[in-house]
């Protein structure tokens, strides 16, 4: 598993600033155009919210992150509040991420920087905000139709055709959820000891939570696990999926499921395949109940794929489980022709949404440019159930070299944080694994007993491992104070390195032999395949 966006959750859990003995507050107001069409909602976004778009209320994380200005007379305004001193790049949007502020011309309109100090009030006025372009170039803003298609999605050449997470029971997920008025019936036998409710996020809202439950049974002490099957809510005996015997059973279970979808406030029925597991291998701390007892439970959905197309040139936009697609998705190409789409690290064949990738450049709403028919294009709005996708012109960009298993390495160039100076050539004629690590990052810490395992078997043998924290010097000093890690430590905040490498979650390992060959990439589950390479070749 890769984490590559849950630690913005983590850092911004209350949605503003909290204030202190040394904060000050500044107001911030913007004038909208009469002329501008609708009347969305106003958002400040910036470095203090780590440049959301404004999603407000769509679900996990995000409500939290949103900035709504409120409405005053012939403006909208938000008074936000930092300490003293503090340096902050912002600019406003309304409606959707895709429909930003632009000047007359089309053209982004640049960020702006303020450092917070007393009584400061900042005023701005948009001169052009439309979410279409003008008539005279419309056509050149090509909306494509979108259709939904099966598609081969793999993840540094492994099966990447669903995404899942521990589930947790509704106790546990409150903090991420409002469940006050998700109504329950329950048509199992009364008489189970204990009674846990778990949810599965199939959407970004509340509305679209898949219930599932599990119960003891008191005579067997076995846990029946049931799942809300047709939508209705409820559970039954019909509803039963799994049996779990024992704390160390192997239990699957792989099914349809019809729930209720709301988007923007419409309501419909909608359907995808469920898959639920016993966790039984998931570490013991990873506790996803209240209820000791409970049994740990995985959930995985598939992805939601679809192509558009321009003249003859096919394109895909698939968004995860969980998300509309105006919150999050991939762009795929498949240049290729073998009817997959590579999305791991080092892929030319897909471009994702990355907020991450935002954050670390400083660029507000950086969306993927890609090449498609000799031409260069960006997304300008999108569909949030994926219906369609309206395109805008933009520069040709750069062709990206792939990165894979059985190539050539990048040239890279580092310094460590003791101003050690690395690079490939450093590592000539050893065997290097490369860490694309943070300490913020729950896989990669788990990863350190192995890594130390790992450094102590091969690094006396032409071998070594090189860190890529993608995180504040703080940060990692204070991880390194923490965990043993006895190797060369590089800083990599804003993430230059990770590009290089076209790193797309965390941890990314890349083990590179002496002659500079890639020969094996991915996340944590490829961590056991590189050692036993590694012992093939400076084995004893």
């Amino acid at each position: 598993m890769t984490y590559s966006l849950l630690f913005t959750f983590l850092l911004c859990v209350t949605g503003k600033p909290l204030a202190s003995e040394d904060s000050v507050t500044v107001r911030f107001e913007v004038v909208i155009p009469d002329e501008t069409p609708g009347d969305d909602p106003v958002y400040w976004a910036g470095s203090l919210n780590r440049w959301d778009p404004g999603h407000l209320g769509t679900g996990f994380g995000a409500r939290d992150f949103s900035q709504r200005m409120e409405r005053g007379e012939g403006f909208h305004f938000i008074e936000l509040s930092a300490p003293k001193g503090t340096e902050v790049s912002w600019k406003y949007t309304r409606g959707s991420i895709f429909r930003v502020e632009e000047q007359a011309d089309f053209t982004y309109r640049e960020v702006r920087n303020i450092t917070f100090e007393d009584g400061k009030t900042v005023r701005d006025t948009v001169h052009a905000w439309r979410y279409l372009p003008d008539p005279a170039i419309e056509a050149f803003w090509p909306k494509v139709e979108l259709r939904k298609t099966e598609l081969n999605f793999t993840n540094n050449g492994r099966n990447y055709n669903q995404t899942g997470t521990l589930i947790y029971d509704f106790e546990t997920g409150s903090q991420f959820y409002d469940f006050s008025e998700y109504s329950i019936r329950t048509g199992v036998r009364p008489d189970y000891e204990d009674w846990v409710y778990y949810y599965v996020p199939a959407g970004r809202s509340t509305e679209t939570t898949l219930l599932t439950g599990a119960g003891k049974d008191p005579e067997s002490g076995h846990w029946h696990v049931y799942a809300d099957q047709n939508g209705d809510r409820s559970l039954d005996e019909n509803d039963r999926i799994i049996t779990i015997e024992h704390a160390e059973q192997d239990a699957t279970w792989r099914g349809k499921v019809y729930f209720e979808n709301r988007i923007n406030g419409k309501a419909f029925t909608d359907s995808t395949t469920l898959f639920i597991s016993h966790a039984y291998q998931a570490p013991e701390q990873m506790r996803t109940s209240v209820n000791q007892d409970a049994p740990r439970l995985f959930g995985a959905l598939p992805w939601d794929h679809r192509v558009g197309k321009i003249d003859d040139d096919k394109f895909y936009v698939s968004a995860s489980p969980g998300r509309v697609f105006s919150s999050f998705h991939y762009i795929g190409l498949d240049r290729d022709g073998d009817k997959t789409i590579e999305m791991g690290s080092g892929s030319t064949e897909s471009y994702p949404l990355d907020y991450s990738a935002m954050h670390r450049s400083g660029i507000m709403y950086s969306y993927p440019e890609f090449e498609l028919g000799g031409r260069g294009w960006t997304i300008a709005d999108i569909d949030p159930l994926g219906t369609w996708v309206r395109l805008r012109p933009a520069p040709l960009p750069e062709p990206r070299e792939s990165i894979s298993e059985g190539g050539q390495a990048p040239d890279w160039q580092a310094t460590t944080i003791n101003g050690r100076s690395l690079s490939g050539e450093t590592y000539g004629d050893s065997w290097v694994l490369l860490n694309f690590w943070g300490s913020w990052c729950g896989p990669c810490i788990q990863a350190i007993p192995s890594l130390n395992e790992m450094h102590e078997r091969f690094s006396g043998n032409s071998f070594e491992i090189v860190n890529f924290a993608y995180e504040t010097e703080a940060s990692l000093e204070r991880a390194l104070d923490h965990y043993n890690l006895p190797w060369p430590q590089v800083l990599d905040e804003k993430g230059e390195h990770g590009n290089r490498f076209l790193v797309r979650g965390y941890p990314t390992y890349v083990l590179i032999d002496p002659d500079g060959i890639i020969q094996r990439m991915g996340g944590s589950l490829a961590l056991e395949e590189m050692t036993k390479l590694l012992d093939e070749h400076l084995g004893p």
